[in-house]
């Protein structure tokens, strides 16, 4: 049995596909990591394929960024493997990442360069099934989420992130370096419609980049009407980044 990849998407109200951008980045994690990885990706409608006896309280949830960090925890207790971010291009496979589950590490995660071990992020993350720390996340977010009535809205952040970093005090995981997988930072998103070359910001044995959906929309970034050719063609960072990905 191949080690699972899990990705979430659900449209917002209004539309009935994701922008081609991200349909872009899905294609490159298929192309990179179909070989070597079962890739699922989950949505509101077939959550239950995964999660039989998932709690009703997920359906509650207000926010589409909650009801991703709710699944990216509980999947991988589950069933353990990768969580990927939709946003993400990828360049290579991740199959060597498995390899960092070793000697007592049952959680691999990353973060932006100003943050340190101890602070990790959850855009991206490898776990053992049922290991100790992404158990430990998943009874931080169901306590969290059950202190709130339906519907709440939670401040961005403090059920992902935060909950990750409740989840790794006092425990071993293994602090991947941004290089590999984030390289340009949510603040500098700017740069993904610049004109750059990819060889400035990209090192040698680069997994992948993260694209940092939510900026793009609080920027109305161009990116997100675009189609799949508009994207390849373009000149920018982003487009070298989807070519070198894709072609």
């Amino acid at each position: 049995m191949k080690p699972n990849i899990f990705m979430y998407w659900d449209n917002p109200p209004g539309k009935t596909e994701p922008p081609a951008y991200i349909q872009l980045c899905h294609e490159t994690i298929r192309k990179h990591c179909e070989n070597d990885f079962d890739i699922h990706l989950v949505t509101t409608k077939n959550v239950k394929q995964f999660l039989p006896n998932i709690s009703s309280s997920f359906f509650q949830i207000a926010q589409i960024n909650n009801k991703s960090n709710f699944l990216r925890y509980t999947l991988l207790k589950e069933h353990g493997g990768i969580w990927l971010d939709s946003d993400l291009i990828l360049f290579q496979s991740l199959q060597p990442m498995l390899d960092l589950l070793e000697d007592g590490i049952d959680l691999v995660a990353t973060a932006s360069p100003t943050l340190r071990y101890g602070e990790p992020e959850c855009g991206f993350l490898l776990s053992a099934k049922r290991g100790v720390v992404i158990s430990k996340a998943v009874s931080v977010i169901e306590y969290a989420i059950d202190l709130h009535p339906p519907g709440h809205i939670f401040k961005w952040g403090s059920l992902g992130p935060g909950t990750i970093r409740e989840a790794v005090k006092g425990k071993r995981y293994h602090h991947l370096d941004c290089r590999l997988i984030s390289p340009i930072p949510s603040w500098e998103a700017f740069r993904f419609g610049g004109k750059e070359s990819i060889s400035g910001c990209c090192i040698e044995n680069l997994y992948g980049v993260m694209l940092f959906h939510e900026m793009f929309k609080q920027d109305n970034s161009p990116f997100l009407k675009m189609t799949r050719q508009q994207l390849l063609d373009s000149p920018t960072l982003l487009g070298q980044m989807f070519r070198k990905a894709i072609v």
